[in-house]
């Protein structure tokens, strides 16, 4: 009861994001990296900040996102001046990360993903933007790498998920960077198809 609509909306990504960690098993005192750092990709950072990893990195080009997710516990790298695989590895000793979350859906992104994964560590897919993707097979099987797709959640995910909301709601509220009344939802959408607008989320208030 003390959720306000707008960020009870957000239930089902941060719902994405819990099922996402649970799946991949994340053990305190791994290392994990996120390759996204939109809704989906943050949303993973939080969920899996509360299994006591040893470090997260996450991976972007979005400055503003990137500077979010510094102020939520990751170690945020911008591809456009940095390697990731490259700043990834040299912090972890040349090893990689246990744990690799792909939460944009595009070759490049899945081929970070499993560059950084290290040595018999898990991949995990969320992203679904491109059908086809290109990866190194070799890479996957003398590495002996386990990929993991993850689509959805289910029922404990998502009590966990609304338990995370109510308990963190200040965070939570973050996420809910614009908010606009069904009569200006088409023009909403429309801007944010022409690239005009660029959110974490914004939520259409059929109360409001």
């Amino acid at each position: 009861e003390k959720v306000p609509y707008p960020v009870a909306a957000l239930v089902e990504p941060f719902a994405v994001g819990e099922g996402a960690a649970y799946n991949a098993d994340v053990q305190a005192g791994e290392t994990v990296a996120i390759i996204g750092s939109g809704t989906i990709g943050l949303t993973i950072l939080l969920m899996t900040l509360l299994r006591n990893p040893k470090k997260i990195f996450i991976v972007d080009q979005s400055k503003s996102k990137l500077e979010f997710a510094s102020s939520l516990g990751a170690d945020a790298v911008n591809f456009r001046n940095t390697d990731p695989v490259e700043y990834i590895k040299g912090k972890t000793d040349g090893v990689g990360v246990d744990v690799a979350f792909e939460a944009v859906g595009l070759t490049p992104s899945v081929q970070t993903t499993m560059k950084v994964t290290k040595t018999g560590g898990r991949a995990v897919w969320i992203g679904n933007s491109q059908q086809m993707v290109e990866v190194d097979m070799q890479d996957v099987v003398v590495g002996a790498k386990t990929i993991i797709g993850v689509y959805s959640y289910n029922d404990d995910n998502f009590g966990n998920a609304v338990k995370f909301i109510e308990n963190n709601l200040k965070t939570a509220s973050l996420f809910v960077e614009e908010e606009v009344s069904i009569g200006e939802a088409q023009d909403f959408y429309t801007r944010l198809a022409n690239g005009e607008k660029e959110l974490l989320r914004g939520v259409v208030n059929i109360y409001g």
